[in-house]
């Protein structure tokens, strides 16, 4: 028999087995803190990206009130749905800004438009905005939902009943079973 130095695998062995709770203790708080770290590089991530979408949101508001020329105002003043009628032209095509955000600040605007009774321009956005919310978030989405009835609301106001019965069906059939019969979105569709 040859005798010879324990290993550092025997020696780690005989150290667990020994003190097995001690061990289960120190494995159990390293994992917990392998897991708060990755829990908040995660809350970092959506963070970030719900400020990066505050900060493109306040830029285009803020370019929204800009006159380009101050010769262009020639001295009167520029009315609410002039604003929005350029807002909404450029936000279209402003590649800055996540397409999420447009469809969100497109809907806000077709809203506006409900308000001052502009129903056809509130139309032609609300399409747009259902369009965009179909390709990026899907037809169970709770937003896609609302666009959908909304838009379904401006065609009933256009008399445009059978096109509007077409949009709001389904949008309620999705309503109740996504949401209830007694959701708030459900009840007012």
């Amino acid at each position: 028999m040859v005798a010879r130095p324990a290993s550092a695998g025997y020696r780690l062995k005989k150290y667990v087995r020994r003190n097995r709770i001690a061990v289960a203790v120190a494995l159990g708080m390293a994992l917990v803190l392998v897991g708060f770290a990755v829990m908040q590089a995660v809350e970092l991530r959506r963070t970030t990206r719900e400020r990066d979408r505050a900060d493109r949101i306040a830029e285009f508001m803020t370019n929204m009130f800009k006159v380009t020329d101050p010769g262009e105002a020639r001295g009167n003043s520029v009315t609410a749905r002039e604003i929005l009628d350029k807002a909404s032209r450029e936000i279209g095509t402003n590649a800055a800004i996540d397409p999420v955000v447009q469809a969100d600040l497109q809907d806000a605007m077709a809203g506006t438009y409900v308000n001052l009774g502009l129903y056809a321009r509130a139309q032609e956005l609300s399409e747009r905005v259902l369009q965009a919310r179909l390709k990026l978030q899907g037809p169970e989405n709770r937003k896609t939902v609302q666009t959908q009835t909304r838009l379904g609301w401006i065609l009933d106001r256009e008399g445009k009943f059978g096109e509007a019965e077409k949009l709001e069906r389904p949008a309620l059939e999705i309503e109740r079973r996504r949401f209830g019969s007694e959701d708030p979105l459900s009840l007012e569709t």
